[in-house]
C-alpha cells in the first residue's frame, strides 16, 4: 500500500508539473507569411500589470475566433528604442488566411463584420488606451521558398531602409540568397525579412531576428553585457552576404563595420526587441 501511495503522489506531482508547464510552452507565436501589427498607445500612469492582464485574459482569447490558421499575441518592448511600448501581433500562416479578414478600407486592420463576429472583447479597453495606433500588414519576402517558419518568444525588430531604386533587386537578393543562408541555419534564431504591403508602414521593410526563447537571446546578447563569441561565430560565414546587403541599404542606417559587431550591416540602428507576454 505504501508503494502504491508513493507512486500515486509521483503521478499527481508529474501531472501538476505538466499542467503548469503547458501554458508556458504554448506561449510562442508561430510566425507566418503575414504579420499584422498594431501599435497601441497607452495612457500615461496606467497600471501596466492590470492592463496586461486585461489584454491577456479578455482581449487576446477573443481573437481565437479567427481560426486555426491565425494566432494573436501581445508583446512588450524590453530592449532598444521604445522600450515599454506594446505590439499587438496577428500571425497568419498564409496570405489567403489574411485575405479572409481584410476590411474594405485599407489601414483599418480588420473588417467590421469580423469584429462583430468575434465580439466586443477584441477591443482594447479605453480605460488604458489613449489611441489605438496604426495597423500594418507585413508580408514575408519569398515565403514560397521557406519550408518551415519558427515558433518564437522574442521579435528583434530592425527597421531596414532600402535605396528606392534598388527595392526589386533587394527583394530578389533576400529571396534567392539571404533567406536560404539565415533561415533554419542559426541555432535558436532565424532572420526573416518582411515588407509592409498595406497600412501605416506600407512600403517599409523589417528584418526580424526571430528568437525562440529568452535563453537563446542571452546566448547571443546577454543582458547588460556585450555580444558573445558564439554570435560572432554564427555570423562569420555571412560576411560576403553582408557586403552585398550593404549595396541595397541607405548608408548611415545600419550598424557600420567600424562597430566590430558580429551582425554589422544586418542590424539596423533603429531597432526594438519585443518579448511575448505570457
Amino acid at each position: 500500500m505504501k508503494a502504491n501511495h508513493i507512486l500515486l503522489r509521483i503521478v499527481i506531482a508529474l501531472a501538476v508539473l505538466f499542467a503548469a508547464a503547458s501554458p508556458a510552452a504554448a506561449q510562442k507565436v508561430q510566425l507566418g507569411e503575414v504579420l499584422v501589427v498594431n501599435t497601441p498607445f497607452v495612457k500615461p500612469g496606467i497600471d501596466a500589470e492590470a492592463f496586461e492582464q486585461d489584454v491577456l485574459t479578455r482581449v487576446m482569447p477573443a481573437w481565437k475566433g479567427l481560426g486555426k490558421n491565425t494566432e494573436a499575441h501581445f508583446f512588450r518592448a524590453d530592449r532598444g528604442k521604445g522600450a515599454g511600448r506594446y505590439w499587438q501581433v496577428w500571425s497568419f500562416r498564409t496570405a489567403k488566411a489574411r485575405q479572409a479578414s481584410m476590411p474594405a478600407i485599407a489601414g483599418m486592420g480588420f473588417s467590421d463584420s469580423i469584429r462583430q463576429k468575434l465580439g466586443p472583447a477584441t477591443t482594447l479597453s479605453p480605460e488604458y488606451i489613449a489611441a489605438s495606433g496604426g495597423y500594418t500588414d507585413f508580408e514575408l519576402i519569398g515565403a514560397d521558398k521557406i519550408k518551415k517558419l519558427p515558433q518564437v518568444e522574442l521579435l528583434g525588430v530592425h527597421y531596414i531602409h532600402i535605396i528606392p531604386e534598388k527595392r526589386e533587386d533587394f527583394e530578389r537578393f533576400v529571396r534567392d540568397k539571404l533567406h536560404p543562408a539565415v533561415v533554419n541555419k542559426i541555432p535558436g534564431m532565424d532572420l526573416l525579412y518582411y515588407k509592409g504591403v498595406r497600412g501605416e508602414l506600407a512600403g517599409r521593410y523589417l528584418l526580424i531576428f526571430a528568437i525562440k526563447t529568452d535563453a537563446d537571446r542571452a546566448r547571443y546578447w546577454p543582458t547588460g553585457s556585450s555580444e558573445t563569441q558564439t554570435l560572432k561565430d554564427e555570423f562569420a560565414p555571412l560576411k560576403d552576404l553582408a557586403q552585398e546587403l550593404k549595396t541595397y541599404e541607405v548608408e548611415g542606417t545600419y550598424l557600420p563595420e567600424s562597430s566590430g559587431a558580429a551582425a554589422q550591416i544586418f542590424e539596423s540602428l533603429e531597432w526594438t526587441d519585443f518579448a511575448i507576454l505570457k
